[in-house]
């Protein structure tokens, strides 16, 4: 979406189970079960960002039924989340 900022995502869930809608800017790396924006240190084509012990950014994991939304380590960021 270019309208968004470039590493910016927005996430939708919570309508059909196991749905999740998501909004990203143009260098926000994708695949069919993760998204991410960010480092960690790991090998890239893992894309478990989500289990390493250093990780900046953001992210996406689908992992069976279940779907994690991983924020980044450092204390000074973090995920927003709003129900409606």
């Amino acid at each position: 979406m270019p309208a968004l900022p470039r590493l910016a995502w927005v996430a939708f869930a919570g309508g059909e189970p196991s749905v999740v809608t998501v909004f990203h800017g143009t260098s926000v790396e994708t695949g069919p079960d993760w998204l991410v924006e960010g480092v960690w240190d790991g090998p890239f084509e893992t894309k478990r960002f989500d289990r390493a012990d250093h990780f900046f950014g953001s992210g996406i994991v689908c992992d069976s039924d279940r779907v994690w939304f991983v924020p980044s380590v450092a204390l000074t960021d973090r995920l927003l989340c709003a129900e409606s």
